[in-house]
């Protein structure tokens, strides 16, 4: 497992969280290898919850089921981290 202590800069972290939105194998390598500490931002880690929940649940990537499954957790999130999200998915 990666630790927590390892300092990986925005651009792999985003590349971590694409590739796990879009693709089956790759998540599933990654899911119990890369824990949820290692993406440091609030933002980050919501979505990576997110998309290992999915997977946890339906053994795949959620794809294109994505941003439905977002905006699902949308009430449950405040205005900054809804922003912040945001943000990040137009980046990814």
């Amino acid at each position: 497992m990666l630790s927590g202590a390892l300092n990986f800069n925005n651009h792999f972290l985003n590349q971590i969280i694409y590739h796990s939105i879009q693709n089956d194998d790759f998540l599933k390598k990654i899911r119990h290898v890369v824990p949820i500490n290692v993406f440091k931002t609030r933002d980050k880690e919501f979505l990576v919850k997110i998309i290992f929940g999915y997977f946890d649940e339906y053994g795949t990537a959620p794809q294109d089921n994505f941003y439905d499954i977002f905006k699902e957790q949308e009430k449950s999130m405040g205005d900054d981290l809804y922003e912040r999200c945001m943000n990040l998915i137009g980046i990814l």
